[in-house]
């Protein structure tokens, strides 16, 4: 492919995470659902304490193995890993550092068509819960962000 430019980001690294109990383990410890990560499909969580105080952020990735790899900040990556470790006692899941794989960042060449998710957020389709076309509510809610791709706009109202 022509036009794409790229580097390695030496600043991030790669940790692995092997073993039948990978996905329980960081499913009851990160703030995404691991049942979002798939072949070809990455999920941006983080790693908060107890308290919900931050600790970590990184992208989790499928490898050809089965194995989850972590893309993280390189300074934090051992903490990280001794962190995770701690929720890997006792289970059959073990977290080592990746020395064989990079994380390069690559931009330009033909841009992927875009593909709405089936969500509420369409602008075409009700959420499933508002029955009968009904206006939305618009107090006491949290509205979530729309997919990529869609216009953001606040919900409308009707005045009576």
């Amino acid at each position: 492919m022509s036009g794409l430019q790229g580097f390695v980001d030496r600043e991030r690294t790669v940790l692995r995470m092997a073993g039948a109990d990978v996905r329980d383990v960081l499913q009851n410890v990160v703030t995404n659902d691991i049942g979002r990560v798939a072949p070809g499909r990455a999920v941006y969580a983080a790693l908060l304490t107890p308290q919900g105080k931050y600790l970590f952020d990184f992208l989790l990735v499928e490898g050809s193995d089965g194995a989850l790899l972590i893309d993280c900040a390189a300074d934090g990556a051992e903490a990280l890993a001794q962190r995770l470790r701690m929720y890997c006692m006792r289970r059959d899941a073990a977290v080592t550092g990746e020395a064989g794989l990079g994380v390069a960042l690559v931009w330009g060449g033909p841009v992927p068509e875009a593909r709405p998710r089936a969500s509420w957020s369409s602008p075409t389709r009700a959420p499933p819960h508002w029955a009968g076309g009904s206006t939305p509510p618009t107090r006491g809610r949290h509205w979530p962000r729309p997919a990529p791709g869609w216009p953001i706009a606040p919900p409308t109202t009707r005045s009576a």
